[in-house]
């Protein structure tokens, strides 16, 4: 996920996925060192919601640290539009839709 982000940037097509309805293009990550382990792994689920508007999201294989989005045009702290843990995971926008999901 962390490739695929630093792979797809301005000005060219951008790394994007969906938090809910929202289509969330992805400007600034970085790989998380320092993992916890996770029963049954779950790619897209956002686990830590930072003090500096940062947001963690497990991936298939590690944790990715996003720092910057982009929804609608307005970018800033991924945090601006994921409010909590519990409710959000990334991924394809037919997941979030067909379970009811939003951020």
């Amino acid at each position: 996920m962390f490739d695929f982000i630093r792979g797809l940037s301005s000005p060219g097509i951008q790394a994007f996925s969906y938090a809910g309805p929202l289509l969330l293009r992805m400007l600034c990550a970085e790989l998380v060192c320092k993992q916890d382990e996770y029963a049954g792994r779950i790619p897209g689920k956002v686990i830590r919601l930072g003090d500096d508007g940062s947001v963690d999201v497990l991936a298939g294989q590690g944790t990715v640290r996003l720092h910057e989005v982009e929804v609608d045009g307005s970018s800033g702290s991924p945090r601006r539009w994921i409010k909590s843990v519990r409710t959000v995971k990334l991924g394809p926008a037919h997941d979030h839709y067909r379970a009811g999901k939003t951020a």
